[in-house]
């Protein structure tokens, strides 16, 4: 039963970790500080319309996700270049309430 438990456990983490990975894409568009991404496949689930991304090491938020594309508004557009591949992440933690 101990095996069993251990195993669950093991199972949720590393599920959990896939989850959280970082993604990958290509620059296709920079507009003011809009960058459209093509990543090459589904957003990972953490990335939602509206949401915050880290992009470049900085804070971006999501526009729009169509299909595998994805419009980020982030301050660090002027920093990227058309075709460049860049990655995605979540973001860190804020910190608040502590």
């Amino acid at each position: 039963m101990r095996r069993l438990l251990i195993t669950v456990v093991m199972l949720a983490v590393m599920a959990t970790a896939a989850m959280a990975a970082p993604q990958s894409g290509k620059v296709i568009k920079i507009q003011n500080k809009e960058v459209s991404l093509v990543l090459g496949a589904k957003p990972a689930i953490w990335v939602k319309k509206g949401g915050p991304v880290r992009f470049l090491g900085a804070r971006a938020m999501v526009v729009s996700i169509a299909s595998d594309t994805l419009v980020l508004s982030t301050p660090n557009a002027a920093k990227t270049k058309v075709g460049e591949t860049v990655t995605i992440d979540k973001p860190r933690a804020s910190g608040a309430g502590c």
